[in-house]
């Protein structure tokens, strides 16, 4: 697969805070308030999981090349779904295929985001390519019952895929060793070689081509998209024949084989068959073939019935794949009409649906074969439980502290910055932002030792949490800080926060049999009288230190033989 592709996909963000534009790379991103999404926007319209990107890859076998596209959802990919929505080129959506140019609004005007592909080389934006072009972009409304025609199909066929190279090097080593009567024509319907038995089973052949009884009835063109090998009975005039019709290459075999050499070659069939499954089985990823017209499931190994709780294949067998989907019905169909087209591979993340109704997260890479003598998607499947756990953790790693779990510093300066463009913005009521300092902390941590100066601080922050109102959010500022903003909404109650924390301090907390005392240096500040963040935490800051410098230097009481003050 060439790694060159100039061709970059983009999504561009329009924020009251202002703009950001971000490179698309990975298989997924969510979007959201919270601060597990990979895409994390601060405004009171966006939900906590709001919206989904997905990227989907079409490698072409041919040509080793890949193209990407990507696919916006609304909410989660476990089906649940935002509180305002997502709206696509002004029209409400649930799943959409993204068009370079598309318009996103997530959840209300404030919040807006355009996708687009550019040439990197170029430097050439495909929206401005395609800005006079019709651009009927797929999404949840395709109509799923829309023709998958399979390939032309002859009566009384058995479609012995998967043996390809197998038994076509058994049928070439049978015509060696007992010369049956086979021609080879091209897709157009010439005759490339012809051996002396068929001509003397059929004189005529030559000279009527594709219009013999033998030829006639078979699909040239639908060899032209994979390999495949059929068998078919046929009868002319008054002789009944068994005919095996394989492609090599662009060149189509069709051989007459008679009942004795059937036997053998049967006989290698079943041995073909026995290993075929064995090392389907043996695979520890995942795998299903699919009938693409049906969507049934045709066969499975215990690597994936067992990946969602089943106890043997055959509670999967004729169950619609779809039923096991949750949500992406659509970008399957998609998926279905791409690789019925070429030779194609997609690769894309999904959530399938377990006997027990908890959900799977899966990365899924399928392509079409012949199965049972039906055009068949083969998936392979892997489970992604276990990375999605670890990615869940990374990035809440990233935007919390390790010691108290609460958002670290990062998140406090996006979410400060947030707060105050979108108070300007929408002439709303100032911020009010608390730090708190535990005074003792690193004494503690000396006469201690840190493993008890820990414990405190997670202490600390589970009652701080405790005393505010849940619009209210709390930060670890710094190793012995704590950042409060609290909310708007209940500015009332703010008056006696300051209160609520000292009280805190008034009971020592007993850690590892030692009885800790403590207290809180505050400094309290409002936004109305700064007007950035940047003002807002140098006057807190500026607060604090003097306030702090005034206990040290009017030092409480200490108990006798302690560096820790009461």
């Amino acid at each position: 697969m060439t790694n060159d592709n100039p061709l970059k996909h983009i999504l561009g963000i329009e924020l009251n805070t202002g703009k950001k534009t971000l490179f698309l790379e990975n298989n997924t991103y969510t979007i959201g308030r919270s601060s597990s999404n990979n895409i994390i926007i601060n405004n009171r319209v966006i939900s906590r999981h709001h919206s989904t990107l997905i990227q989907v890859i079409y490698q072409n076998i041919q040509t080793n090349t890949q193209e990407k596209e990507f696919w916006i959802l609304d909410g989660d990919l476990k089906g649940n779904k935002s509180t305002n929505g997502i709206f696509v080129n002004g029209k409400k959506r649930l799943l959409h295929q993204l068009k370079a140019g598309d318009i996103i609004v997530l959840g209300g005007m404030e919040v807006r985001a355009k996708y687009d592909i550019v040439d990197i080389k170029s430097k050439t934006f495909y929206s401005l390519i395609n800005q006079n072009s019709a651009n009927e972009s797929s999404s949840e409304e395709i109509n799923e019952s829309q023709d998958l025609s399979t390939v032309a199909t002859f009566d009384n066929q058995k479609n012995i895929e998967p043996l390809k190279d197998f038994l076509i090097k058994r049928l070439k080593n049978f015509n060696e060793v007992y010369d049956y009567p086979f021609l080879t024509v091209n897709t157009q319907g010439e005759i490339i070689k012809i051996s002396e038995k068929m001509k003397e089973e059929f004189p005529s052949i030559e000279m009527e081509k594709t219009n013999h009884p033998l030829l006639q009835n078979i699909d040239l063109n639908s060899f032209q998209d994979q390999v495949q090998f059929l068998v078919k009975d046929i009868r002319i005039e008054d002789k009944s024949f068994t005919v095996y019709i394989y492609d090599n290459q662009k060149e189509i075999t069709v051989s007459l084989i008679n009942a004795d050499h059937q036997n053998l070659l049967r006989e290698q069939l079943a041995i073909y068959d026995e290993q075929s499954e064995d090392f389907i089985e043996k695979i520890s990823e995942g795998v299903v073939f699919v009938d693409v017209e049906t969507k049934t499931i045709l066969h499975t190994n215990s690597s994936y019935y067992k990946m969602l709780g089943y106890e043997n294949k055959e509670d999967l067998l004729n169950q619609k794949i779809d039923d096991l989907l949750i949500l992406d019905h659509a970008i399957l169909v998609e998926d279905i009409n791409r690789i019925n087209q070429d030779k194609i591979i997609f690769s894309r993340e999904s959530i399938h649906i377990a006997k027990d109704k908890s959900l799977v997260p899966v990365k899924m890479m399928g392509q079409m074969c012949s199965f049972l003598g039906k055009k068949t998607m083969f998936i392979s499947i892997q489970n992604m439980t276990e990375e999605k756990k670890l990615e869940d953790l990374l990035r809440y790693q990233n935007y919390h502290d390790v010691v108290t779990n609460l958002p670290n510093y990062k998140l406090f300066r996006e979410q400060l910055y947030s707060a105050l463009v979108n108070q300007k913005k929408e002439d709303q009521s100032g911020i009010t932002l608390v730090l708190v300092k535990i005074n003792e902390w690193r004494n503690i941590g000396y006469q201690y030792g840190y493993d008890i100066a820990e414990v405190l601080l997670k202490k600390v922050a589970k009652k701080l949490k405790k005393s505010l109102s849940l619009r209210d959010l709390i930060y670890r500022w710094r190793d012995d800080e704590f950042a409060i903003m609290l909310s708007q909404i209940e500015s009332s109650s703010n008056l006696d926060i300051e209160d609520k924390i000292i009280d805190i301090t008034r009971k020592s907390l007993l850690i590892d049999n030692q009885e800790i005392k403590f207290s809180f240096t505050l400094a309290k500040v409002n936004s109305e009288e700064d007007s950035s963040d940047e003002n807002l935490l140098q006057s807190a800051d500026k607060i604090l230190a003097q306030k702090y410098y005034q206990y040290i230097v009017v030092e409480p009481p200490r108990p006798e033989g302690t560096g820790i003050p009461i």
